[in-house]
């Protein structure tokens, strides 16, 4: 039997004796149940560290007081096959001379900044931004960061007497943790990728688990069973 698996973009074809047929469907089967569940215990995670946070009472707003002095960036070409079906729009819009890809440009910005008065420089977490096509020469040149140079922009603080902060705020420059992003929306984006990763794990898990249910599935497995009874019955 010459068997075909269109997998998200991935074909493999190979012949399979038809007895084993059953065995790969089972292994596929069992292999989308285990990533459901591997991506919802993900997502159940992020949602739950995201909760038990409390970013209007771990920090002080103070206002628009810090200034951008330098932004650091670097540029990833990232390549993702033409036919993947759920890739998203923006990412299918240039193709490579001779390749059968699509591309698109991940640029990592990271901001130096002064609070209030100080002279002291801190350094923001690192946002990436994407945009479909070959990436420039210089990074910069595609004009993506949210912050320019000079601007100046509402920032907070964690309040005094918090101790260590949690690693889900994102801080640059612990232990200080002055933030130049909203730490009250961080969360909130938190919450609702894990919220992501919790449907789509359950999706997987119910599409694995209904095709281990199937009755093509049980009745292999009825098949191998009645096959090793009777096998050792002659035996006997």
């Amino acid at each position: 039997m010459r068997l075909s698996i269109n997998f998200w973009g991935f074909y493999y074809t190979s012949n399979i004796p038809e007895q084993w047929q059953g065995v790969f469907d089972c292994i596929f089967a069992a292999f989308f149940a285990i990533l459901g569940v591997v991506l919802f215990s993900v997502g159940v995670s992020l949602t739950t560290r995201a909760a038990a946070l409390n970013p209007a009472a771990d920090f002080e707003a103070l206002g628009r007081v810090c200034t951008i002095t330098h932004i650091e960036s670097s540029a990833k070409l990232i390549r993702v096959p033409e036919d993947h079906t759920t890739m998203p729009a923006y990412m299918k819009t240039h193709s490579l001379p001779g390749d059968r890809g699509n591309v698109r440009c991940d640029v990592n910005y990271k901001y130096s900044f002064t609070a209030g008065d100080g002279t002291a420089e801190y350094t923001s977490w690192i946002e990436t931004k994407s945009q479909s096509g070959l990436c420039p020469p210089a990074p910069a040149l595609l004009h993506l960061e949210t912050f320019e140079r000079g601007d100046v922009v509402d920032c907070w603080r964690i309040r005094d007497g918090k101790g260590k902060v949690a690693d889900s705020y994102r801080c640059g420059n612990k232990p200080h943790c002055y933030k130049i992003f909203n730490p009250v929306q961080e969360i909130k984006d938190q919450k609702s990728d894990g919220t992501v990763f919790m449907i789509v794990g359950a999706v997987f898990f119910a599409v694995g688990l209904a095709s281990l249910l199937c009755v093509r599935y049980w009745g292999f497995l009825l098949q191998l069973v009645t096959g090793w009874i009777r096998t050792d019955r002659r035996d006997d």
